[in-house]
C-alpha cells in the first residue's frame, strides 16, 4: 500500500492572528522602514582610491608613452666610432605590457568613479557593479604579470629598454638620444 500524502487545511486568518499576537507580546523581530542610513565615508574613500587608480594609469600610459616615442625616435643612429643608440634585438615586452594594461585600466577606472556617484541616482547598477569588480579582479592579475614580466627581464641577459636607457644615461650621446630621460622616468632615482 502507498501512504497517503498528509494534507493540511490551514485557515489565513487563524495564522495571522497567531502572528499579530506574538507580534503584540514579544515585539517584532524585524522593523522594516527605520534602518540606519549606510555612512557616506566609504563610499568616499573608494571613490577617491578609483581617481587616484585613474590618475596613476594616466600618469604611466604617459611615461611610457614618452619613453617609447624617445626610443622610436632615436632608433637606428649610428654614432661615430660607437655603437648604436639601440640594439636591434631590444626587448620591449615589459614596456608594451605595462602600455597594455594601463590602457585597460582606463575604462574600469573611470567607470567605476563614476558609477560610485550615480550610485544613489540610478538605482539599478547592480550588473554593471558586478561587471566592473570582475574586470578589476582581471586587471589586477595583470598587472601582476606586468610586473613579474618586467622583474623577469631585468634578471635576463637580454637587453630591455629601461635597462639599455639606464646603462647609457651618462652617456656623450645623451644629447642627441635621451637616455637619461626614459631612466630618470621610469626609475624615478
Amino acid at each position: 500500500m502507498a501512504p497517503t500524502p498528509l494534507r493540511l487545511n490551514l485557515d489565513m486568518k487563524h495564522l495571522s492572528h497567531i502572528n499579530e499576537r506574538r507580534d503584540s507580546e514579544a515585539g517584532p523581530l524585524i522593523q522594516l522602514g527605520q534602518s540606519k542610513p549606510f555612512p557616506q565615508w566609504p563610499k568616499l574613500v573608494a571613490a577617491a582610491l578609483n581617481l587616484f587608480a585613474l590618475l596613476a594609469v594616466i600618469a604611466i600610459i604617459g611615461i611610457l608613452a614618452h619613453s617609447l616615442r624617445s626610443y622610436s625616435g632615436t632608433r637606428g643612429i649610428q654614432f661615430t666610432g660607437q655603437s648604436i643608440s639601440w640594439p636591434t634585438d631590444l626587448n620591449l615586452q615589459p614596456s608594451y605590457m605595462f602600455l597594455a594594461v594601463s590602457a585597460l585600466t582606463v575604462l574600469p577606472s573611470a567607470a567605476s568613479v563614476i558609477v560610485l556617484f550615480k550610485r544613489s541616482k540610478i538605482p539599478s547598477l547592480g550588473l554593471i557593479e558586478k561587471i566592473l569588480a570582475v574586470a578589476s579582479c582581471v586587471l589586477f592579475v595583470l598587472w601582476i604579470v606586468a610586473v613579474v614580466l618586467q622583474r623577469v627581464s631585468e634578471n635576463t641577459p637580454k637587453k630591455d629598454l629601461l635597462k639599455w636607457a639606464c646603462r647609457r644615461r651618462q652617456s656623450p650621446t645623451n644629447a642627441v638620444v635621451s637616455y637619461w630621460s626614459v631612466c630618470e622616468e621610469q626609475v624615478g632615482d
